[in-house]
This record gives structure tokens, sequence and C-alpha cells, in this order.
């Protein structure tokens, strides 16, 4: 097998996926390596860090796509402004945005981190006698993938109250009418989604961090990043695919 050369300590091959380690082995050292120790044909062999790194990635593919599943939810934010249209915005004498209803969700990250990391975490650590005595990456990540579906339980009741209440004022057939519902009701699925994405992208990016040799640290939140932009992706497909199925039964795409 082929190391770095002068490597301090010997680095051992891990279980996973095992078919792998054969780029790493060396056939015929006349013609695999150089006399410096390199190899020759960099397509044919590799360095054990190199498969180590390699299989770390794949490892963390699992808990990657799970993230994706959770950035979908979390982008699916056009029906609630188009909710909030129809809705009653005033809230102590000030006119919300309809398009401001994410500020609840950051509001909601920024609040949780800082209790967690500065209150909650130190605590933890004081009961548990480890210095970081909060839950495990993976404990996060799937609290953070089961509060979503609480968040979409929610706004579905609150679509039906909205929906009821539309049609018991004769708004049915009025998309720029104002239904007699305040837009509070929208802000609890907003917060849960912001805790959601708490746990979840915080717990990802650590877990990525416990399994990623030092050499890809920076591999950590690029690979973070490219999950949001694949659910953004999925997202933005499966709303498209969703208002060509509305607008194929009932001849326009309207929230009623």
């Amino acid at each position: 097998m082929l190391d770095y050369p002068n490597h301090p300590s010997l680095i051992f091959l891990n279980t996973l996926c095992r078919c792998l380690n054969r780029a790493c082995i060396i056939i015929d050292p006349d013609r695999d390596v150089n006399l410096d120790v390199s190899a020759s044909n960099p397509w044919r062999l590799c360095t054990v860090d190199q498969v180590e790194s390699l299989k770390a990635l794949l490892g963390v593919i699992p808990i990657w796509t799970t993230g994706i599943m959770m950035h979908i939810n979390l982008n699916q934010n056009s029906f609630a402004t188009l909710q909030a249209v129809t809705m009653d915005r005033i809230i102590l004498n000030f006119e919300l945005p309809a398009g401001s209803l994410n500020v609840f969700l950051v509001l909601t990250l920024t609040i949780w981190l800082t209790f967690y990391d500065r209150i909650l975490l130190p605590l933890l650590a004081r009961f548990t006698g480890r210095p970081r005595g909060g839950l495990s990456p993976k404990v996060r990540i799937g609290i953070g993938l089961l509060v979503p579906v609480a968040a979409r339980a929610m706004s579905a009741v609150v679509e039906t109250i909205r929906r009821k209440t539309a049609m018991e004022e004769g708004l049915e057939d009025e998309p720029d009418g104002v239904v007699n519902m305040s837009v509070v009701w929208l802000l609890p699925p907003k917060i849960l989604l912001g805790l959601a994405e708490a746990f979840n992208s915080i717990g990802q990016i650590e877990f990525y961090y416990s399994q990623f040799p030092k050499s890809m640290s920076t591999i950590a939140v690029a690979l973070f990043t490219f999950g949001t932009a694949v659910a953004d992706l999925i997202g933005s497909g499966l709303v498209y695919v969703a208002g060509r199925v509305i607008h194929r039964r009932e001849g326009e795409l309207v929230l009623k």
C-alpha cells in the first residue's frame, strides 16, 4: 500500500467499502511507484489518505440525504406568503409584510442557538461530566427531522381553518379578499421550522466534522451547502408539478 512519505504514524484502513482498498495496493512496485515513493500513475494508485477520505465522504451520504428532506420543508415559503396576503396582518397597530414571516424563523434559530450554547449546554456538561455534554449530532439531526412533521401538520390545520373561514365569509371565489383571521396563526409553524433548522443544520455540520479528517474540514460546510442547493432544486420541482396538476384540474392556479 502507498502512503505519504515520512508520515509520522501508520494509517489503518477501516472496513467501510473494502473494495476501495484495492486502489492503494501496489501490484508491481517497478511499474506503480517512482523512486521518490510517489505513484507513477495517480489514476491507478492512490494513497491511503485518499482512499480513507473517499470512504469518509461516502459514509456521511445517508445523513446528508436526510438534510435534503429537512431543507425541502424550509424552502416551501411561497404558500405561506400567499396565505398571509389573504389574512389580517395588523399586529400592535403595525401591518406585517406578507413576505417577512421568515424573520420569525431566523429569530427562533438565533434565540435557540444562544440558549443552547450559553445556558443549556453548560448545564448538561455539569451533570454529565463531559465538556460537550449536550445532545449528540445524530440525536439533534433526528429531532430536526421530526419537528418539521409537526410544523407541517400545524400548517395543514391552519389552512383548513383559514379556508373554512373564507367560505363562511363568502370569499371563496375572491383571491384578493382578506379573511377575518390573524396572521399570527402562521407563526407557530415558522417557529417550529426555526427549531428544526437549529437542530438539524448544526447537528449535520458537527457530524461531518466528526467523521472527516482534518484535511477535509472545508468539505463539511461545502457538503451541507450543496445539500441545501439540491433541496432548493427538488422543492422547486415539487411546486412546479403541483402547480401543473392544479392548473389541469381547475383551469387556474389560485389560492382559495
